[in-house]
């Protein structure tokens, strides 16, 4: 752990020094440093984030914004959901005249929801803000929906949207339960894990800055969103200035003289600073968030995964589909490096993983290039992708079509997709 630690300081402080050349940065969320109370802490070791209650005030600001058009940015949230999740269901919201609450109080059992979108009769979506990765209540969203269903919407009318940070990382299966009735499964098509760094942030900057300039007069309105953006690239480690100098750090740094030792490196790397970042997120308590470690570290491994994958990329040596960023796929597999493709206007991924959990036997902890369709579940590989990816060497109980290879032989993994992307590129252009 000292040698991570050193490793983030080297790179950090190289890093400030390069800033300093930089244009100067300022934030506004960064400096308010808003609570519950809506104030700042100046005492020693206060807070140095934007709590859940106030990130969701400013998403309800946004959503809130209406012009002849109508509530133009929560249709466009609405349609990326439906876009994202490949669920129907979300085509039946028909936006209108929506009614909104932040902390909404359902009663004195049910608790407060974060924000609650509905019209009455129609459709009632329930935002649950776990954006600072806090725990679930027990039977939280089990008491959400209850109270809803209770107070006049069917089931098929209530929507859940759980922010999380970078995506949920594990099972949670207290907070769909109350009373004997288990809401899991019947909501798998009302449900979407909304993650600010993977879903939330990219919406913002691709779908509603892009938009903002053909709204003329809303100086304040631009203004608010982009420094929100700017505020949540920071957070995670994504600002592009910010990038390309821990890039340029970082790139001299890699160790190893052929490509499956520097990519070894990189992971002992990346996994090092994940175990840290697990250990800073434990730590975190009332008086001291860990927010400028977590900064520091989140900044570090970003610009790691980067240059990994623009090492990844060189070798593949195909640019035309767009690559998959999210490191996270399932609960138990790391995302390495991934391309999405597009067959029959149906979309696959094409990723080289490796798993988390370690096991006693050697080869079930392997390293290997799947296909799977996107969404990650819910779905299945159609007989005309099974025969475009006929390379890949098995079958998964799970209809994925996967490639196993020796932990940590990325040359075989980027091989294969190499191969396969050859091969559905010859499929694209004969059906062209």
């Amino acid at each position: 752990m000292e040698d991570t630690l050193k490793f983030i300081d080297d790179v950090i402080a190289e890093y400030n020094e390069r800033m300093k050349s930089q244009p100067y940065q300022i934030n506004l969320l960064e400096e308010v440093h808003m609570h519950d109370n809506g104030q700042r802490k100046d005492l020693s070791g206060a807070k140095k984030k934007i709590c859940e209650n106030a990130h969701t005030r400013i998403l309800e600001r946004i959503l809130r914004f209406q012009n002849r058009d109508g509530y133009i940015f929560l249709k466009s949230l609405i349609d990326y959901i439906q876009e994202k999740s490949r669920s129907e269901s979300w085509s039946n919201i028909l936006i209108e005249t929506p009614l909104f609450e932040s902390e909404f109080n359902c009663d004195k059992t049910s608790g407060r929801i974060d924000l609650l979108i509905w019209e009455e009769g129609k459709y009632a979506i329930i935002f649950e803000n776990k954006i600072n990765e806090a725990g679930d209540q027990s039977n939280q969203l089990a008491r959400y929906i209850s109270h809803l269903c209770q107070s006049g919407f069917s089931e098929e009318q209530v929507f859940v949207l759980y922010l999380s940070a970078e995506g949920i990382e594990k099972e949670f299966k207290q907070t769909w339960q109350l009373d004997g009735v288990d809401y899991k499964e019947s909501f798998v098509p009302r449900f979407f894990d909304l993650s600010y760094r993977y879903e939330l942030l990219p919406w913002l900057n691709d779908k509603i800055v892009s938009s903002l300039d053909s709204l003329s007069g809303q100086f304040n309105l631009e203004s608010a969103i982009k420094q929100y953006v700017d505020y949540l690239k920071g957070k995670f480690g994504l600002r592009e200035n910010e990038i390309q100098i821990i890039n340029e750090i970082l790139k001299t740094t890699v160790v190893g003289n052929s490509l499956n030792s520097k990519l070894q490196w990189l992971d002992m790397r990346i996994e090092a600073i994940s175990q840290h970042i697990t250990i800073l997120k434990k730590k975190a308590d009332s008086s001291n968030d860990y927010s400028s470690e977590l900064r520091r570290a989140r900044l570090v491994q970003e610009g790691l995964y980067s240059v990994k994958t623009k090492i990844i990329q060189q070798e593949v040596g195909n640019k035309s589909f767009p690559s998959y960023e999210k490191h996270t796929i399932y609960y138990d597999r790391i995302c390495h490096f991934g391309y999405v493709v597009t067959i029959h206007e149906r979309q696959y991924l094409l990723y080289i993983y490796q798993k988390k959990q370690k096991t006693s036997q050697k080869n079930n902890h392997r390293f290997g290039a799947s296909v799977i369709s996107i969404p990650i579940k819910g779905e299945r590989i159609d007989d005309v992708a099974r025969r475009v990816f006929a390379r890949l060497d098995s079958k998964s109980k799970d209809d994925w079509m996967i490639s196993y290879f020796p932990l940590g032989d990325y040359e075989a993994a980027i091989n294969k997709i190499k191969q396969v992307l050859c091969d559905v590129q010859k499929y694209i252009e004969s059906n062209a």
